[in-house]
């Protein structure tokens, strides 16, 4: 594991990656592309097949999601697909008429991704 990378990031990472060999099998995973947006921002996870790309943003237990938005615009420029994979402790409580109690819903960070939140409910 690089040094970079937390052990609870590498954790999403693995969920992430197998998930997308499911529903993807046969694209081609690559990780850490830097200034693949011609900014500063690293995508953490490309699927790349014939009909498309998928990039993926991994948001840990550790992290913060202020950049998120940057991060979501950028890869919208250069994907198919945007995924947010987030930590449970990112998703919000809903707390409106007729919510389930506890049910969560998306940060609006992540605004024009598809969330994968981890652990998977």
């Amino acid at each position: 594991m690089p040094a970079y990378r937390s052990t609870d990031e590498a954790e999403i990472r693995d969920a992430v990656i197998q998930r997308l060999r499911l529903l993807r099998p046969g694209y081609r995973i690559i990780h850490e592309i830097q200034n693949a947006c011609q900014g500063p921002n690293r995508i953490d996870v490309i699927s790349v097949g014939p009909a498309e790309i998928i990039a993926v943003e991994i948001k840990s237990k550790k992290d913060k999601i202020d950049r998120l938005p940057a991060q979501i615009t950028a890869m919208r420029g250069m994907s198919h697909h945007v995924i947010a994979a987030l930590h449970e402790k990112f998703l919000i409580t809903l707390a409106y008429n007729g919510a389930q109690p506890g049910s969560k819903g998306i940060p609006k960070e992540a605004r024009g991704a598809t969330v994968w939140a981890y652990p998977e409910a």
